[in-house]
């Protein structure tokens, strides 16, 4: 099963190697650069890049957009190049070995996103980069919100996928940065399971926002909102 894991994960359109990144391809990443709302953007940035893989799914999405990669994981930013060189997206996305803390990226219409690491406390990996991926020693929530406002003008959104049980300190830091929630949809994995996960849109005008959820699975399948949502990238949807 380990060996498994190693394996490239192939994509109707683009294939992920993840064997040198601290995270693989999971649930959030392919959620998150599914639901996210890609409009008329036509410059992405994807805080926190990894394997490459939003930065890929949104350049399909998006076929008029630039698609701006910022990874601080070295091995991580040496895969997601490998990965996108081997795409038919390659000419339309930029990675660069950073912190999105100190990248340098002027104010803008941006669409900026983010799978962020998120877990504070507990036991951490003795995996160093694993523990950098996951947990928010590096990137706080408050920094990461502070320096995405910093980056969107009006025109501009943020979106994160994040825990439930955490969503209240999301929208209070939020709002402290100047950002207001313009939707969400809550994750379940499970229709009578608790929700997991929070996907959330945030601008820098106040709104009444759309809220809305997901089931993943329903009677050990996958539900037709999930299969829909991930069909242009699922070889098997």
């Amino acid at each position: 099963m380990a060996k498994d894991k190693l394996l490239p994960f192939r994509f109707k359109h683009f294939e992920i190697r993840h064997d040198r990144c601290a995270m693989k391809v999971g649930t959030d990443g392919l959620l998150l650069g599914a639901w996210v709302n890609v409009g008329n953007h036509k410059s992405i940035i994807d805080v926190g890049a990894g394997s490459g893989l939003i930065s890929l799914m949104l350049a399909q999405r998006s076929p008029d957009s630039l698609v701006l990669g910022v990874e601080i994981d070295e091995q991580a930013y040496q895969q997601a190049l490998e990965n996108v060189e081997n795409s038919s997206f390659k000419s339309r996305i930029r990675l660069i070995h950073n912190s999105i803390l100190n990248a340098d990226v002027p104010q803008g219409p941006h669409l900026v996103v983010s799978n962020p690491p998120f877990f504070t406390g507990g036991l951490k990996s003795d995996d160093a980069k694993r523990t950098m991926a996951r947990h928010d020693d590096e990137l706080s929530l408050h920094s990461l919100l502070f320096k995405a406002a910093s980056m969107i003008d009006y025109a501009g959104v943020f979106a994160l996928i994040w825990p439930f049980d955490r969503r209240e300190e999301l929208l209070d830091e939020a709002e402290r940065v100047g950002l207001f929630l313009r939707r969400e949809t809550s994750v379940l994995t499970t229709k009578h399971k608790h929700p997991s996960r929070v996907l959330a849109e945030f601008t820098r005008a106040a709104h009444s926002p759309d809220v809305d959820e997901i089931v993943i699975q329903e009677n050990g399948k996958y539900t037709e909102t999930y299969t829909q949502l991930l069909k242009d990238f699922y070889l098997d949807f």
